[in-house]
């Protein structure tokens, strides 16, 4: 044949959407070709898991599970802990405020960490709008438990918390109370800037010595500065 010629009914074929192609997206059900889009797909990845008594690794990302010991994760959000707002009162100005933050332990150690507020002249301390007050005692975090977060009736750990200072405590997170009294009534958000700093332990090294007599893993302290926004000022 030198040309194909199509007729309306042909034309009305591609344009048109077949029902099994608009139920593969029930969410747009596009009735047109034309809004056809790849369809999404959760990606499937393995994560490593290491058991908190013997220290062998239950699973590995890895296709070949004998290629390395086990494979380290150099990414930071993965070992400092994790600062986060989850409740602010209403702000008012020179009004002292109590907010709930939730602090979460990403690696599998116990760690411990302190709150301090910025020194004046702090460089890094250059948008602050309110004054802030942080606990004074340590808090401590308990490790990580990716089997523990799927166990219900896994025991608690007793960590004796002081109520006025941690408001819950749930695995790894633990929820905390900084006192904020807004400074600048014609700002247009209340930020506040305080450091936090936490132990933190290599995990290529044993955690505890082996047969061999090898010295634990020595702890190197961290500090890193930490800045909120907790909103405007409620007039």
């Amino acid at each position: 044949l030198d040309h194909v010629v199509l007729t309306p009914w042909c034309v009305l074929c591609i344009t048109v959407t077949t029902l099994r192609q608009r139920l593969l997206q029930p969410d747009f059900q596009p009735a047109g070709a034309s809004q056809l889009h790849p369809k999404h797909k959760h990606l499937l990845i393995k994560r490593s898991l290491r058991c908190r008594k013997c220290e062998h690794n239950l699973s590995k990302p890895e296709f070949n599970p004998t290629s390395i010991k086990f494979k380290i994760q150099l990414v930071a959000v993965s070992y400092i802990p994790e600062v986060r707002i989850m409740s602010i009162p209403n702000l008012r100005f020179q009004k002292e405020c109590q907010v709930l933050l939730t602090l979460t332990n990403p690696v599998e150690n116990i760690t411990h960490v302190t709150l301090v507020g910025c020194e004046e002249g702090d460089p890094e301390d250059i948008n602050t709008t309110a004054k802030v007050m942080v606990p004074t005692k340590e808090l401590v975090l308990a490790g990580k438990d990716a089997a523990a977060e799927y166990d219900e009736l896994a025991e608690p750990q007793d960590f004796q918390d002081d109520p006025d200072v941690v408001a819950f405590r749930k695995s790894n997170k633990i929820g905390f109370f900084i006192k904020v009294v807004p400074q600048r009534e014609e700002d247009g958000d209340v930020t506040v800037s305080f450091k936090i700093r936490h132990d933190f332990r290599n995990l290529a090294a044993p955690i505890r010595p082996s047969e061999e007599g090898d010295a634990p893993t020595e702890a190197i302290w961290l500090t890193h500065h930490v800045e909120l926004s907790l909103g405007p000022i409620i007039a």
